[in-house]
């Protein structure tokens, strides 16, 4: 027999072995997820109710913070009618309800308008809620799924229901045209969290929920497949000091190209990333780096400079006078002894560039801790993409939410504003703003007043508007008067 024939007929043979295996086995036929559509003109109270009830277990996933375990008010064991009346009573609340169906949708829709106390956002002294807003990505509930969840808000405990039920001419849910179509795959890990709702339990991308545990440095904790088998399977290994509440439908859910990206993402998530990050907050933020690094030309714009290799060429220019050997030594220094290296034309006014106008860094008023240093220098290595060869602590804190002690006088004031990092006053020199040891002659009170607490609203000429706006929101109102009397003061005939 040829032997083509013998290739040809055991071919035909193995394909038959394997065709009847395939109807052998159970066949399970893929389907896309299916969205919960509603007969608008159907509901019954009880229908609605029991709709209601189901959402606050399921798609509104209230109890994975509302129960006895303490992350937020224990909604099942108390009657939310009598609590909305007590809160619309409160001192605190903040809002316009006048009811107490108004106040729970309210509470849904905008949740920082009563913050309970001791269960705000971390940091936030109780003034902001971590609870996401109900209606928008990634819990997305509509109004006839909103009114459902404050009927049996109302119902559970015996209330009469308020809200009306849907008819039949009840307008259908307006599509949020911003927010991905739950059942669209995700185009990135990105998309992928949001769409997962893991921002609502987890500190990852620009959450900062703690009611499960911190994600952004996981990729240090666990292994690729350690995450993944955490995903799809949540309750096997719970993590030390949190309670088994994370949803077990990821598998039915989730695509596997999303379960890759968003583990690939997660593993990524390191230390190291925490650390840059911390470093990129303290730039524009406590250590006033952004005031003057910018684009306006007070100093070099350090956003739009590599300052690896800028460091190297000023390690190697005739004109430094520093000890450094290397990049992280010298960024280092220049924060410490910025007058090492003097940029031409960024030197003090009458210094002929040898002395810098910098605050050293790790002094009033900015005082960054050693570690607070590191991390300005790892976020200056890093965002160029360079390696980050500073020592990444074992555990990256975030910044400690500042309340500081309330200024006893003027000079004290100023420099717990920071007044002197840019402006001419008191033991300062600084140029970058206005000079204010004349200010009382050129301004009233009033007008010192508004540009503190208003400061792009008049600037003064020759000047461009970058002083903080943040004055008005953390300066208490004590501290003002004594800074604006004291600026008031400052005159021509006064001795500098």
């Amino acid at each position: 027999m040829p032997v083509i024939i013998k290739v040809l007929g055991f071919s035909v043979a193995l394909t038959l072995v394997f065709t009847l295996i395939a109807n052998i086995l159970p066949q399970v036929e893929g389907e896309a997820p299916v969205e919960i559509t509603f007969d608008r003109g159907a509901f019954t109270e009880e229908s609605f109710v029991a709709l209601g009830e189901e959402l606050f277990k399921g798609k509104g996933t209230c109890t994975l913070c509302h129960n006895n375990m303490g992350r937020a008010p224990d909604i099942l064991a108390m009657n939310m009618v009598d609590t909305a009346t007590e809160r619309l009573a409160d001192t605190r609340y903040k809002g316009t309800a006048t009811d107490a169906e108004s106040y729970l949708r309210e509470s849904l829709l905008q949740p920082t308008l009563y913050v309970v106390k001791g269960y705000g956002k971390k940091g936030s002294n109780d003034t902001e809620s971590p609870m996401p807003t109900i209606n928008k990505a990634p819990i997305q509930l509509s109004d006839i799924e909103m009114d459902a969840l404050i009927a049996y808000m109302q119902a559970k405990d015996g209330n009469s229901v308020t809200v009306a039920l849907p008819t039949a001419t009840s307008p259908p849910p307006v599509e949020d045209k911003t927010a991905p179509a739950a059942t669209a795959v995700a185009k990135n890990a990105e998309e992928a969290i949001n769409k997962y709702g893991c921002v609502t339990c987890h500190a990852i991308l620009d959450s900062e929920a703690d009611i499960g545990p911190d994600l952004r440095d996981v990729g240090a904790r666990l292994t690729l497949n350690e995450i993944r088998h955490r995903i799809v399977n949540p309750n096997a290994v719970i993590a030390k000091g949190y309670y088994p509440m994370m949803p077990n439908t990821y598998p039915e859910d989730m695509r596997f190209k999303e379960l890759d990206m968003i583990v690939q993402f997660l593993a990524h998530q390191s230390n190291e990333n925490r650390f840059v990050a911390l470093g990129e907050e303290l730039f524009k933020g406590k250590a006033a780096c952004i005031l003057c690094h910018n684009s306006k030309g007070y100093a070099p714009n350090i956003s739009a400079m590599n300052m690896i290799e800028v460091a190297a060429k000023r390690l190697a220019d005739i004109r430094y006078q520093g000890q450094a050997t290397d990049v992280e030594s010298y960024l280092r220094e220049s924060m410490l002894k910025p007058n090492s290296y003097v940029v031409k034309n960024y030197g003090k006014i009458g210094t002929n560039d040898t002395e810098s106008p910098m605050p050293i860094i790790n002094k009033a008023p900015i005082k960054l801790s050693n570690i607070e240093i590191d991390a300005v220098i790892a976020y200056l290595q890093a965002k160029n993409s360079k390696p980050v060869t500073v020592a990444i602590p074992a555990k990256v804190e975030e910044l400690p939410a500042e309340v500081p002690a309330i200024a006893q006088n003027a000079e004290e004031a100023i420099h717990k504003f920071g007044c002197t990092i840019c402006h001419s006053i008191l033991d300062s020199k600084a140029t970058i703003g206005p000079d204010l040891r004349n200010v009382g002659t050129r301004l009233s009170a009033d007008e010192i007043q508004l540009s503190i607490i208003d400061p792009s609203a008049v600037f003064a000429e020759g000047y461009t508007p970058m002083m903080s706006e943040k004055f008005a929101e953390k300066m208490r109102l004590k501290e003002l008067k004594m800074i604006v009397q004291f600026l008031a003061e400052q005159r021509d005939d006064d001795e500098i």
